[in-house]
C-alpha cells in the first residue's frame, strides 16, 4: 500500500454493540461525574446548582464530541444531524463544538482497514492493483475514501465502509437518543424522537452500498453527454456491502472556487438548482445530502462531479403534486394558497403560536418576492437566515414540541437549504423564473 497526504488522526473503531454501548455509557459516566463533582463545589460555595449549566461546559462537550469522533458511525451521525438540523436551536456551545463533527472524522488504523478489505475481496487483494493508498483521501462518519489504481491502469476512488458501523445503527441510536433527550441540552421545541428516527433512516440508507451503487449507476446514465455535470461510473468488480469503487474524478470541493470569476460562481450555482428541479421533476429521484463534498469542480472543463448517493431519496406522486402546488401558487401570488400549502408539505405545524406562523409565512412570501415579479434573485443580500435567527430565540423557548416534516420533505429541505447556502456565500444572482418556467 501507499502512502497519500491525508493526516487525519487514526483511532481505531469499537465493531461489536456491547463496545460502543461501554463507549457510549464510559462517556454517560465521565460526564455525569464532572456533573458532581462540579455541583459540589456550588454546594460549597453556598450557590444552587443548575443541571444544564452542569451539563453544558467546555469539559462535557468536548469528551462527548471526542467520543462521537472515536466511534464514528451513528453516534457520528447523531451529532452532525443535530448541528445541521437543529445548529440554530441548541445552547451555542454545544452547536459550536457539534458542527466541528461536520467535517472532521477519524479514519481507522491500517490493521482495521485492511480486515474490511481481505473480507470483501480476500487474503490477496493487492494481486488486483498497482498500488492502493493506505491512508484515505477523506474520511467521514459511515466510511473513508482510497485512491487506487487496479492492473489494467484504472484510477479508482473506493470508499470502504468502517466495521460494525451498519451493525450498530439502531443500538446507537437508542443509546444516544435516551442520553441526549434526558440531559436536558435538547430544547423542548425540537421533536427530538423524530429527529433520530429521520437519521436512523438515513443512516440505514447511507450504510446500504449495494444500493447506493444502483443509484450512482442510474445518474451516471441520467447525466451521460450532460454539458454541465459529471458522475463517475460504477467499478462492479469492486464493489460489495463494505466497499464501494467507482472511476476517480479529479476536482476541488465546491466551496474552493469562492475566489473564481463571478462568471464561473453563479453558473455553479445556476447549474445545481436547475439540476435539483430536474431531480425533482424529471428523475423523481433526489441526491439529498448538501455536503460540499459530495460536489467536486473540474477547473479544466468547468464540469460540475457528482458524488456519494448513499443519501438518494426517491420522490413520491405526492411530495412532488404538494411541491408544484407550493410553486404554483407562488408564481400565482396568491399568499393564503401559499400558507396552505406550507402546511400540506409540514414546513409550518399549526401548533406554533399564530405570530410565529406569521412570520414565517411572511419570511417565505418575502423571500420569493424576486419570483414573483420576474427579478434576477440576489442571494447575496438575501436576509432569510437573519430573520430565521431572529424567530428561533421564540421557537426555543415554545413548550410545545414542532412536528418535523416527513422524512422524503425534510431531505428535499436540507437539499435546498445546502444549494442556498452555497449561493449565498457566492454571491449568485439567478433568475430563478426562467427555471420555474422549464419544469412547473
Amino acid at each position: 500500500m501507499e502512502k497519500s497526504k491525508y493526516n487525519q488522526e487514526n483511532t481505531s473503531i469499537p465493531t461489536k454493540k456491547l463496545s460502543r454501548l461501554l463507549g457510549i455509557g464510559g462517556m454517560t459516566v465521565g460526564i455525569a461525574g464532572n456533573v458532581f463533582f462540579s455541583a459540589s463545589k456550588k454546594f460549597l460555595n453556598g450557590e444552587k446548582p443548575n443541571l444544564k449549566d452542569l451539563l453544558v461546559t467546555q469539559g462535557n462537550l468536548l469528551r462527548f464530541t471526542k467520543q462521537l469522533l472515536e466511534m464514528r458511525g451513528a453516534a457520528l451521525k447523531v451529532g452532525q444531524l443535530l448541528s445541521l438540523e437543529s445548529g440554530d436551536f441548541l445552547p451555542s456551545e454545544m452547536s459550536e463544538i457539534l458542527a466541528n463533527l461536520r467535517n472532521n472524522a477519524h479514519a481507522m488504523p491500517a490493521t482495521q482497514l485492511k480486515q474490511v478489505l481481505v473480507s470483501s475481496w480476500g487474503y490477496d487483494y493487492m494481486k488486483h492493483f498497482e498500488f492502493f493508498q493506505e491512508t484515505p483521501l477523506a474520511a467521514a462518519s459511515i466510511g473513508q475514501v482510497h485512491k487506487c489504481m487496479n492492473k489494467n491502469g484504472g484510477v479508482l476512488a473506493i470508499k470502504v465502509q468502517y466495521p460494525g458501523v451498519k451493525e450498530s445503527i439502531d443500538s446507537d441510536m437508542d443509546a444516544l437518543g435516551f442520553i441526549l433527550d434526558k440531559s436536558g441540552l435538547i430544547p423542548p421545541s425540537i421533536d427530538f424522537p423524530e429527529l433520530i428516527k429521520a437519521g436512523r433512516e438515513q443512516l440505514h440508507r447511507e450504510t446500504d452500498y449495494e444500493q447506493e451503487a444502483r443509484h450512482l449507476d442510474m445518474f451516471f446514465k441520467l447525466m451521460a453527454g450532460d454539458k454541465c455535470f459529471e458522475v463517475p461510473r460504477i467499478n462492479q468488480e469492486f464493489t460489495t456491502d463494505k466497499t464501494l469503487a467507482m472511476e476517480f474524478k479529479e476536482g476541488v470541493t465546491i466551496d474552493q472556487i469562492v475566489s473564481a470569476n463571478y462568471n464561473v460562481k453563479n453558473k455553479a450555482v445556476l447549474n445545481l438548482i436547475d439540476l435539483f428541479f430536474r431531480e425533482l421533476f424529471e428523475f423523481n429521484l433526489i441526491q439529498s445530502d448538501p455536503n460540499y463534498a459530495n460536489f467536486l469542480f473540474n477547473e479544466k472543463n468547468g464540469k460540475i462531479i457528482l458524488l456519494d448517493f448513499g443519501a438518494t431519496i426517491p420522490v413520491s406522486s405526492d411530495t412532488l403534486a404538494k411541491f408544484k402546488a407550493l410553486f404554483n401558487e407562488t408564481l400565482g401570488q396568491n399568499k393564503k394558497s401559499v400558507e396552505n400549502a406550507m402546511y400540506q408539505l409540514g414546513i409550518l405545524d399549526k401548533g406554533l403560536p399564530s405570530h410565529i406562523l406569521n412570520e414565517l409565512t411572511d419570511i417565505y412570501w418575502d423571500s420569493t418576492e424576486p419570483i414573483r415579479k420576474n427579478k434576477m434573485f440576489d442571494f447575496g443580500n438575501s436576509n432569510i437566515l437573519e430573520r430565521m435567527q431572529e424567530l428561533s430565540s421564540e421557537i426555543i423557548i415554545h413548550r410545545k414540541k414542532i412536528k418535523i416534516p416527513p422524512f422524503d420533505i425534510l431531505s428535499i429541505q436540507r437539499k435546498i437549504g445546502g444549494i442556498f447556502l452555497l449561493a449565498r456565500r457566492f454571491e449568485a444572482k439567478i433568475n430563478l423564473n426562467k427555471i420555474f418556467e422549464k419544469y412547473i
